[in-house]
């Protein structure tokens, strides 16, 4: 029996299908901890506690998914080799959720402890135990395991409480280890932390000193990325997922020093106290970055404000003036929300767009309803298109001048302390058959139990017959395990989603104040949320990517046309050259006159040519090679070949 098939008993051991004895090492860990493991149950994701989730509180559901799921687990047991299986099985059978892990570092010793709850008569029984476990070479005594050549194994049992914890590690003596261990409450670093993001200390919880040298170690590669992100010198990092406010909770989290802000935009706090109409589909909030976030973040020395700047006249800063933006979908239909406050940096936006003739129409119709009519994407392609003269045919001439018509529309109107935008006026007209008593957004989010202030980046979704899909998912997955396992299931006796709640939320948010930035992600049943929502949203995906693609095959295209006009002027020489050079002439480049300050001819005969007005390949080089056996010019060059023109791929 190897270290490796302990690892598998203690993992089996959280097999259990529900609730598990409180974890206790948590409790007791000394300030030299640097990292810590709570895995609460091998189901945790799939056990449902919550009063959205009343079928799997189902007598029959409960039932038969413990049989399967023991069944399966058991079914595994009998995959291992024979070696392995029986004295696995053994010590399996005696020990329970949660497995607990911790890592102490003091000074050049690194220690290991596994934690878990056990049920044995007393300490002799469980030395039986692992002697049948660990079988000769090894050797068990009232409390060590041990072989030479391997590390040690220090255990200790508490059998009034039926508490297991094994040492092991770079360590002289592992014993001495437990030495850190208070029994009446320890010290670890992570306390605070957990106390937040677990409170209940029964869920999944990973804590990590990202300080520590072995950590360190490990990321190294990732500095420069950290250094960006302005995470290089967090303290902490914790990942947990539990039940709070009646929900299934994820939820990333980093302690940042006093002195070390991240390069965060600052979210508003006002409550959203505008009436929704019917029911809400989607709720977003977004706090833009400023011009020096993204150039702290990019590392682009200005040039992403500059090129804001000279193609729309506006920056980041213009932008960031907004506050945090929100956007809404009802059952009236979809609208961009602002708060109040926001109208002289909207105004001030609207300026500058409007002196670079990118809005074009701004006219107030009834009801108080603003027109803004703007110049749109596929216009603004045309232009560069007309002024680059990269259409030769009268077709594509044509084409292009009916494209330059399109414009995007946009309608504002203001509502109380919000403005509302939409690209129709029809859903803000139906706004005005809004009840006088109608609910509120911050209604919406109490009833759901979700917060979206503070929030810098925030978007719920909520979706029709997400429990029952769900359920349903679940369900069929509970099929799965019983082929696996070869166990019977009575699929008839297990309840309908009848129950359910009609429609639920699903919430992706990122909190912080710059010091503790916490990603949250909010589930209404489980992990299978994800999948019901990721279904739903293929058209929407679907959709998304395709734009995206056409919108990069639309760069790619500008950039690849402005590189075919650096090239060619070039086509003159490239005859002349390609002549010579099949003579076996000697190539002087003074009898080869440059058609431009950025063309060269080079004595082997090749041509250099430094692009510009070619956007982000502004200065970089092509050098155009004539094979001799092939008869053909070669691009050579270090651009992607997607930015190159035909004659160069």
């Amino acid at each position: 029996m190897h270290l490796r098939h302990l690892a598998a008993a203690l993992t089996l051991a959280i097999s259990s299908a529900y609730a598990a004895p409180q974890s206790w090492l948590q409790q007791n860990l000394p300030p030299q901890t640097t990292a810590y493991l709570r895995l609460p149950n091998l189901w945790f994701l799939e056990n449902h506690k919550l009063a959205a989730s009343a079928a799997y509180q189902n007598d029959a559901y409960r039932a038969q998914t413990s049989a399967v799921r023991s069944a399966l687990i058991q079914r595994l047991i009998t995959l291992l080799p024979e070696e392995a299986r029986a004295p696995l099985q053994n010590l399996q059978q005696h020990l329970d959720a949660p497995l607990e892990i911790a890592l102490i570092q003091d000074k050049n010793e690194l220690n290991l402890l596994i934690a878990a709850s056990a049920q044995f008569a007393d300490g002799q029984a469980l030395q039986q135990t692992l002697a049948q476990t660990f079988r000769a070479p090894w050797q068990v005594s009232a409390d060590r395991i041990e072989q030479r050549g391997e590390p040690p194994i220090a255990y200790r049992y508490d059998a009034a409480n039926q508490r297991l914890l094994l040492s092991s590690g770079l360590v002289k003596n592992p014993a001495d280890s437990l030495k850190y261990l208070a029994e009446d409450g320890g010290d670890a670093p992570f306390t605070a932390l957990q106390s937040r993001l677990d409170p209940s200390a029964d869920g999944l919880y990973l804590w990590l000193d990202p300080q520590n040298p072995l950590i360190q170690q490990q990321i190294r590669d990732y500095k420069p990325l950290l250094e960006k992100l302005g995470i290089d010198h967090a303290e902490q990092l914790a990942l947990a997922w539990s039940v709070q406010n009646e929900r299934p909770r994820l939820q990333i989290s980093l302690v940042q020093p006093d002195n070390a802000q991240l390069n965060l935009p600052q979210a508003t706090t006002d409550a959203l106290k505008l009436p929704y109409q019917g029911d809400i589909s989607a709720l977003a909030a977004l706090t833009l970055p400023n011009d020096a976030q993204i150039d702290g973040l990019a590392d682009s020395s200005g040039k992403i404000k500059q090129t804001l700047q000279q193609t729309l006249g506006i920056s980041a800063d213009d932008l960031a003036a907004l506050g945090t933006l929100y956007y809404l979908a009802d059952d009236n239909g979809s609208y961009l929300v602002l708060p109040q406050s926001a109208k002289p940096a909207l105004e001030a936006l609207l300026t500058k767009l409007q002196d670079r003739d990118l809005l074009n129409k701004r006219e107030t119709l009834q009801d108080g309803i603003e027109h803004l009519a703007f110049t749109s994407l596929a216009a603004q392609g045309a232009k560069l298109s007309e002024q680059d003269n990269v259409f030769k045919k009268p077709a594509d001439t044509a084409f292009n001048t009916l494209m330059s018509q399109l414009q995007n529309h946009y309608y504002l109107r203001i509502e109380g302390d919000y403005l509302l935008i939409s690209d129709l006026p029809q859903p803000l007209l139906a706004r005005k058959n809004l009840a006088a008593d109608a609910p509120t957004i911050a209604d919406w989010l109490a009833k759901e139990h979700l917060d979206i202030q503070h929030s810098n980046y925030a978007y719920i979704q909520n979706q029709r017959h997400l429990s029952r899909d769900s359920y349903y998912n679940s369900l069929k997955r509970l099929q799965a395990y019983a082929d696996l396992a070869q166990s019977p299931l009575d699929i008839m006796a297990l309840p309908d989603a009848s129950q359910l709640p009609a429609s639920g939320a699903v919430a992706l948010r990122l909190q912080g104040d710059g010091k503790n930035p916490t990603l949250t992600l909010d589930l209404q049943n489980g992990a299978d949320d994800l999948l019901s929502i990721a279904g739903s949203s293929t058209t929407i995906a679907t959709f998304g990517i395709v734009s995206a693609i056409a919108l990069l095959a639309y760069q790619d295209y500008t950039i690849r046309s402005r590189i075919a006009q650096n090239i060619l002027p070039a086509s003159a020489l490239q005859h002349d050259l390609a002549a010579a050079l099949a003579a076996g002439k000697k190539i002087n480049p003074k009898n080869y006159p440059s058609p431009g300050k950025n063309i060269h001819v080079e004595t082997s005969g090749d041509i250099r040519i430094t692009l510009e007005n070619a956007e982000r390949y502004n200065g970089a080089t092509i050098t155009l090679h004539y094979d001799r056996a092939s008869k053909k010019w070669q691009c050579q060059t270090v651009i992607a070949p997607r930015y190159l023109p035909q004659q160069c791929r």
